[in-house]
């Protein structure tokens, strides 16, 4: 019984997967780009179902003899397949835009039994071809697409990420000559991630500034690109440009906000939202799991407690330098200080600079007079100093943040900037 079970599922996956061949190999020339989402969609649902004598086969029945995939993919499939299945050449000669998705589900089998070496051979071989004879087939750059994403998993396990950087600059000028808009968007993304990576933070916002992500491109593309531009904004200190890109992938996710990478955009939302001075809303957050040590973070912060606030900070240092975001953790310090003073000045309306020293855990009574100074200079509270006290003023309502006049300016950048994007969309 399992195994007439176990027959009928893989007789389902082939027959789709020959059912999206059927539609590679069709004449639509004016729906090229619907059919390979449509195939692209239906992709992930088999690839993991399929066998290397399921690829070997349609390598031997599809691809043509001169094909220059035919020959490097068999020649790998032969390396881990015991089993050599027989199949007959087509009748009908396929398109070569079959030999790049058959090459695709190869990349991802490889990548899954984790042979790195010929998975980077065959993408190096797809994208070479692409670059120099492929260039002119939309359907083609789409393939290309999800090569680069295995390009950088694979350089992620195993390769040096730096030794990437020439050839994808390179492939990046050529996109650019012939106007592969969709391919560039993923090679671009693929850039900023190795300059993400290495730090380098400096050079990506001069990448970001000097060469503009390409319009009309994937959603999935343009909210990875709002993702690095986030980061590389919140590390650069400019937090009202981090915001404005989180939200966007807000706005191009449509509410679809979970797995790992979501995970990763609403740990840097919690700590721009933190920097800025307002509090983030915790109750929408959808991969609550994957966030919890940033979740306690929020909380201490958003108490104003500094012991809990270093209490987390030891307690999960390993998480934060393991996601690369411990540098941008260590600033909230003075966020915790602001909300610890604004707080005092709530209970008290005169206390000594010793005691503000002794509350906020400064060195000193001096340091405490600096923190006050610096803070009535922001607008965070309203007071002066008197000798060695500080002396509160009443007023109904603070902002948290500083330079309150900037910010409110900034916002309402923000918000015609947004008005913009909507009316450019419905046109």
């Amino acid at each position: 019984m399992e195994s007439a079970t176990e027959s009928s599922a893989e007789s389902a996956v082939l027959s789709i997967l020959h059912k999206n061949i059927s539609l590679l190999n069709g004449e639509m020339k004016e729906r090229e780009a619907s059919v390979i989402h449509r195939v692209l969609l239906f992709t992930p649902s088999i690839r993991k179902c399929l066998k290397l004598s399921d690829i070997e086969s349609a390598a031997k029945e599809f691809v043509s003899e001169g094909s220059p995939f035919r020959s490097p993919m068999l020649e790998i499939i032969a390396k881990y397949n015991n089993v050599t299945s027989n199949a007959s050449p087509a009748v009908k000669a396929s398109k070569d835009i079959v030999d790049y998705y058959l090459a695709s589900i190869l990349m991802y089998m490889l990548l899954s039994i984790g042979k790195y070496e010929d998975c980077l051979s065959l993408i190096n071989m797809v994208i070479t071809h692409f670059m120099t004879e492929g260039y002119m087939d939309i359907q083609k750059e789409y393939i290309i697409s999800r090569a680069c994403t295995y390009l950088m998993v694979l350089y992620n396990r195993h390769f040096a990420i730096p030794s990437l950087l020439p050839t994808l600059l390179s492939n990046y000028r050529i996109c650019c000559l012939h106007n592969n808009n969709i391919a560039r968007s993923a090679l671009y993304n693929c850039i900023l991630r190795v300059y993400v990576s290495e730090k380098q933070y400096l050079t990506a916002t001069h990448f970001i500034a000097s060469a503009p992500f390409p319009e009309n491109v994937s959603d999935k593309q343009y909210i990875r690109y709002s993702y690095y531009k986030a980061l590389v904004s919140t590390v650069l200190l400019d937090y009202s440009g981090a915001e404005h890109a989180i939200f966007t992938i807000h706005k191009k996710s449509g509410g679809q906000e979970i797995g790992p990478f979501y995970g990763e955009v609403e740990k840097l939302s919690i700590l721009v939202t933190l920097l800025i001075g307002e509090k983030p809303d915790l109750s929408e957050l959808k991969n609550a799991r994957n966030v919890a040590p940033y979740l306690e973070l929020a909380t201490a912060v958003m108490r104003g407690d500094l012991n809990a606030y270093r209490r987390v900070l030891t307690q999960r240092h390993s998480c934060f330098k393991e996601d690369g975001l411990d540098r941008i953790v260590n600033r909230l310090h003075n966020t915790v200080i602001r909300i610890a003073l604004v707080k005092l000045c709530k209970s008290y309306s005169r206390i000594s600079l010793a005691e503000i020293a002794s509350v906020l855990q400064l060195d000193g009574a001096e340091e405490a007079r600096y923190t006050c100074m610096r803070n009535i200079r922001d607008g965070i509270v309203t007071g002066s100093i008197e000798g060695d006290y500080f002396v509160t003023e009443d007023r109904e309502t603070g902002v948290v943040s500083s330079r309150p006049k900037d910010l409110f300016s900034r916002r309402i950048d923000f918000c015609l900037n947004l008005r913009k994007e909507i009316i450019n969309s419905s046109v």
